[in-house]
């Protein structure tokens, strides 16, 4: 018993110490409580009677003709039955969901009671984003703090990844690409990096970022200088971003949620699931195209007759019902 616990206390207790703080944690928040549709998944997100949040995940399967509920706590097969098929497992997947106090727009996840996951998101006009950049001011320019690419709200656990890019602008215009990589290196919000922009003037930005859980530094060791500083064409190299009505940060517009507003509840999930499901795909185009064929049924009819099996066979065709000559086909 102790094998499995230890580990989920100690993957929570060293998600907690990357912020240096007591983290409180609180149900769904409002702004989220409700359903998510995504290119291919739904998340519903919704807090019982005593504030604890849950979370569902329908993935759509099958280029999105089969809604699988892929991850739901018990609660939710109690109160409808989930079908399963050759595409589902005999039992969902289920995962504890924990959204910090203490920490703006950002929730916990924790899969099969042990493997952790923080996943930090933005939302622009009841859509949720999940790559982007908070936009900083600094004394001489702006720096765009990038994150690790983000797959979203997964069913199931993922590593995350080594390194993502961030980005400066310089009061004058020019743009620079700055990779940050994980470390093991202790956390420090104070620690400052600089990029060196001419002879006279540097800039400097944060030498370590926390991204879902995870530290990252863009300098080595107790070094102050930015690593491989390299200019860049231009911002997000030329990618499609939208910025926010509040100019705090600009996001990635690849991957995202929208917020079904007029459908909140697991009974509207469900019936969401419902009707997918009973969609049929349609027949595909016939390989060669349709044409009047002359079939012959006198010859045909002559060879047969006398031919007790081919007799029978005609009269079991019959009882089914009309042949292709008796409708003129």
């Amino acid at each position: 018993m102790k094998k499995r616990i230890l580990p989920v206390i100690f993957a929570f207790l060293m998600t907690l110490s990357l912020y240096g703080q007591n983290i409180d944690f609180q149900g769904v928040p409002e702004e989220l409580i409700g359903i998510w549709e995504g290119i291919d998944r739904i998340v519903f997100l919704e807090n019982d009677e005593e504030n604890k949040a849950h979370l569902t995940i329908i993935l759509k399967d099958y280029y999105g003709w089969y809604y699988d509920r892929a991850l739901e706590d018990e609660i939710y097969a109690k109160k409808e039955p989930r079908i399963r098929n050759t595409a589902t497992s005999k039992k969902a997947g289920s995962a504890a969901i924990m959204f910090p106090d203490s920490l703006s727009d950002e929730m916990v996840i924790t899969y099969a009671k042990r493997d952790v996951r923080n996943i930090s998101y933005r939302i622009i006009n009841d859509t949720m984003y999940f790559n982007f950049w908070d936009i900083i001011p600094l004394d001489n320019a702006v720096f765009y703090r990038g994150k690790i690419d983000s797959d979203g709200i997964l069913a199931s656990y993922k590593n995350t990844k080594n390194e993502f890019i961030s980005y400066v602008q310089h009061n004058d215009g020019s743009v620079y690409r700055v990779r940050y990589w994980k470390t093991k290196m202790n956390y420090d919000s104070e620690a400052k990096a600089e990029i060196k922009h001419n002879e006279d003037e540097y800039i400097y930005i944060p030498k370590m970022i926390v991204s879902e859980g995870v530290t990252y530094t863009c300098a080595t060791g107790k070094r102050t200088v930015v690593r491989n500083q390299e200019k860049a064409s231009s911002l997000f190299d030329g990618a499609f971003v939208i910025i926010s009505p509040d100019n705090n940060f600009a996001v990635l517009d690849n991957l995202y949620y929208i917020h079904l507003a007029d459908k909140k509840t697991f009974e509207e999930l469900m019936q969401i699931v419902k009707e997918a499901n009973s969609r049929r795909k349609p027949d595909p185009s016939p390989l060669f195209p349709e044409e009047a064929l002359d079939y012959h049924w006198d010859l045909i009819d002559y060879l047969e007759s006398g031919n007790k099996i081919i007799e029978e066979v005609r009269q079991r065709q019959k009882d089914f019902g009309p042949r292709g000559k008796d409708i003129g086909k």
